[in-house]
């Protein structure tokens, strides 16, 4: 599956772990956000079903511009999320890495 992936171009499990993370998200407030149905975030972080085009390119743009999380936030009428992590969560992402 994941040459397949890396063939079509799709972020990997991986980045999509640590971009939720990079927001504090859980799997069901990124699914919120991006009003995916239920267990869908999780499915891409194991890595057992591919994101679509779209879903990939929204993630990638979560990853690039704060705001895009906050327009998406907005529009699904959730609370928005952190746009700046936590002294916590930027320790935590160095260990990740």
């Amino acid at each position: 599956m994941a040459a397949i992936r890396a063939e079509e171009g799709l972020l990997t499990p991986e980045e999509i772990l640590r971009i939720r993370r990079k927001y504090g998200l859980s799997q069901v407030q990124l699914e919120a956000l991006l009003r995916t149905g239920p267990k869908t975030v999780v499915r891409w972080e194991r890595g057992t079903v591919f994101q679509s085009a779209a879903a990939d390119t929204l993630l990638r743009l979560l990853d690039r511009d704060p705001n895009v999380a906050r327009t998406l936030a907005q529009i699904a009428g959730l609370p928005r999320p952190e746009l700046e992590p936590s002294p916590a969560q930027l320790i935590k992402q160095e260990r990740d890495r």
